[in-house]
């Protein structure tokens, strides 16, 4: 309970309307029928909005170039994930080229960004300035041989096999397994390395908050198949992109990515060993 109550009561309360808001969006799955339209505007206008400006509180919350440029490049497929899904269910028709071509970009943001969460992760622990071996962005040659995959699935159908195009009938040929697999394996090296990088003593009171956040998204993904109350008030796409967020903030809540969001949680639960904290007056971390 005590890395729990170490966090400001200001910087929690900064996170309030956020968490309104997309408790409204997954609620609204609950209006009914005859309002779907604004049923289905409300989910996207929020979650969109949401995104954006996640998008732009990241680009003042750190000094460290890299961290900065990863997570923007984090909320940007996400960010495209989102508006592509609305898009394709609101403005085209199913069997069309065009619907067809948007549902298989939905792979580009479940490729890239277990990637670049990764990348990130591996800066736990790192001082401000430090960077990580070049040799890691290696990654994103196998990631786009993923994506070309899955993008000229109609020239070679191998990822999916169609019986019937015109309705989107299909069964699942064997390069959408090895693209599966590559997903859950970066996601495992996710989890890995986290959980690698927050045994250092100084994580040992802060890690649990971002590894209950994945553990969450996990569990999700496992109970994915049934209709549970929590899959009615948010898709895979919605999840995906809340648990991103999700696990990126509790890091910098946590100060396990050097941001320069004022007194680390870790000043606050051990100040004698940390350092002197900052006087309460000091400026409190942005939320989103």
């Amino acid at each position: 309970v005590k890395w729990c109550m170490a966090f400001g009561k200001r910087e929690l309360k900064k996170y309030i309307p956020y968490i309104i808001l997309l408790s409204a969006a997954g609620a609204s799955h609950f209006l009914p029928f005859v309002m779907l339209n604004i049923r289905q505007g409300l989910y996207s206008v929020i979650y969109i909005s949401v995104t954006i400006l996640w998008y732009f509180s990241l680009r003042r919350r750190f000094i460290n170039r890299n961290i900065r440029g990863l997570l923007s490049a984090v909320a940007l497929p996400a960010l495209f994930l989102l508006i592509t899904r609305n898009i394709r269910y609101e403005y085209t028709l199913v069997g069309t080229t065009i619907s067809r071509l948007l549902w298989y970009s939905y792979y580009i943001p479940f490729i890239l960004m277990p990637v670049l969460i990764f990348l990130t992760v591996l800066h736990i622990g790192k001082a401000e300035n430090d960077s990580i071996s070049p040799l890691w962005y290696l990654l994103f040659i196998p990631a786009g041989a993923a994506i070309t995959a899955v993008a000229t699935n109609d020239l070679h159908r191998l990822v999916f096999v169609f019986t019937d195009i015109e309705n989107e009938k299909y069964t699942y040929g064997p390069l959408y397994y090895v693209v599966i697999g590559a997903i859950i394996a970066m996601f495992a090296a996710v989890l890995g390395a986290f959980v690698f990088a927050g045994r250092q003593k100084r994580f040992s009171q802060t890690i649990w908050l971002p590894l209950c956040i994945l553990l969450f998204g996990l569990a999700y993904i496992v109970l994915y198949s049934q209709r549970t109350i929590l899959r009615r008030m948010y898709e895979l796409p919605e999840m995906a992109v809340l648990v991103m967020i999700g696990f990126t903030e509790s890091l910098i809540l946590t100060r396990m990515l050097p941001s320069n969001t004022g007194p680390s949680l870790q000043q606050r639960l051990f100040p004698s060993v940390v350092g002197r904290v900052q006087p309460r007056h000091a400026p409190t971390p942005h939320a989103m």
